[in-house]
């Protein structure tokens, strides 16, 4: 079904980095259909559900997506962080 897909929503927390080898992706949507959905001819758009929790401490400041990120190495929104990066790549 992944392969005739035209539109994905990833909502799938990422692995924990320990859990996986060097070079291997954090997302486990990426690590296990990353080739299939490379191959998708239909694929019009991915949606990648991530946290709030990836901006970290801005001390009751305004956030938004332009906002520096500052999520905690190894905490659970780190992980959220390099799984988007993954997916932009």
């Amino acid at each position: 079904a992944i392969l005739h897909a035209s539109h994905i929503l990833v909502c799938i927390p990422p692995l924990n980095s320990a859990d996986r080898g060097p070079g291997l992706f954090v997302d486990p949507v990426l690590a296990s259909c990353g080739e299939i959905l490379k191959r998708n001819s239909r694929l019009r758009w991915i949606g990648y559900l991530s946290t709030t929790g990836v901006y970290g401490d801005h001390g009751g400041e305004w956030v938004d997506e332009k906002s520096e990120t500052k999520a905690l190495p190894g905490s659970k929104p780190h992980r959220r962080l390099l799984a988007e990066e993954e997916w932009m790549t």
